[in-house]
């Protein structure tokens, strides 16, 4: 146990800096300003989903194609008005009155549409539930590969093995008791926990400062009812957030094993650093999802979790590859020339 912590502080020892920078600019990039587009206008679309909100009934829906159908209509006959009012065969007042229904038409048109498709979709679903699901809709929609996990990862595990090569001390060490497999294990294992933990770390900052800025109103409402979500069965709102963050975590624990594999193949620091950003950063930018993205990628993140996905099944790949990484891993860092 002793050396478990010896491994544990060695690791983090002066490094600190790096977790606590990361977890700050975390939350500093969580508090930005976002531009992201919409297929409607968000302050319309709160107000109709504060005025529908709870369960979906045709009752509903009928309220919201009566209304589309109602500005439809005024913007249908825009253009006839203004000619009659170009032609003075209307006055000011009642043209004044139209402009300001049209205007407001124009704003609302999108908006109903855009709930139109959504109770299409709760149709089909048979079920589904009116909340302001546009904070949660662009969290998920744009949670991709987290740059400060992926600074950590690269900053902190590196140097657990190339250290020793670096400062000569790998072959001495493995002239002790202790300073074969059992070391390589333990740093192995060690750094696996730590990637793993400071991931859940990562994710908890980011839920924090999502909380801090939108709030957490809808969390336990069904996933199903945002737009695009449709595949992820019975879970949620908080639900998809909280497995993404433990495949997201475990994907990491597997990202510090293939750094350790690399890192006692090259004995380089350097080197070590841009052959994992290839390994692990650069296969999840291209796999889309892909099936096969699971088995070979080292590391497996967002955007490429297929709603059909199990955890378990996520997770027992990363406990293979993990175990090859492992065991490759230690049998070269213990072979003496």
């Amino acid at each position: 146990m002793s050396l478990t912590f010896f491994e544990i502080k060695k690791l983090l020892h002066r490094r600190w800096v790096i977790i606590v920078f990361a977890v700050a600019l975390e939350v500093v990039l969580g508090l930005l300003p976002k531009g992201y587009e919409h297929p409607y206008s968000p302050q319309v679309y709160r107000q109709y989903c504060e005025r529908l909100a709870g369960e979906y009934t045709p009752k509903k829906h009928k309220q919201i194609l009566s209304r589309l159908d109602e500005i439809n209509g005024i913007i249908a006959e825009h253009e006839q008005l203004s000619d009659q009012y170009n032609l003075g065969e209307i006055d000011l007042d009642a043209f004044a009155k139209h402009n300001r229904q049209y205007n407001k038409a124009i704003t609302e048109q999108q908006t109903l549409e855009y709930l139109a498709k959504k109770c299409e979709s709760f149709g089909s679903l048979g079920s589904g539930e009116f909340f302001y699901d546009t904070d949660w809709h662009d969290l998920y929609s744009h949670r991709g590969y987290v740059l400060m996990s992926t600074l950590i990862l690269m900053l902190l595990i590196p140097p657990v093995f190339c250290n020793e090569y670096s400062s000569k001390m790998a072959d001495i060490l493995r002239t002790a008791k202790c300073g074969k497999a059992r070391l390589a294990v333990t740093k192995l294992l060690v750094c696996m926990a730590v990637m793993f933990l400071l991931s859940l770390l990562m994710s908890v900052t980011e839920l924090c400062t999502f909380a801090a800025r939108y709030g957490l109103d809808s969390a336990s409402a069904p996933l199903q009812s945002i737009m695009g979500f449709e595949g992820y069965g019975e879970m949620t709102v908080i639900g998809l957030y909280i497995r993404s963050s433990v495949m997201r975590a475990v994907s990491y624990a597997v990202c510090a094993a293939a750094i350790c594999l690399i890192s006692v193949y090259t004995k380089n620091m350097l080197f070590t650093f841009f052959l994992s950003f290839a390994v692990c950063v650069f296969p999840a930018f291209i796999a889309e999802g892909k099936v096969m993205s699971y088995v070979f990628s080292s590391s497996v993140q967002d955007g490429m979790y297929m709603p059909q996905m199990s955890v378990g099944i996520f997770c027992m790949i990363c406990v293979i590859k993990g175990i090859v990484y492992g065991k490759i891993c230690v049998r070269k860092y213990t072979l003496v020339k």
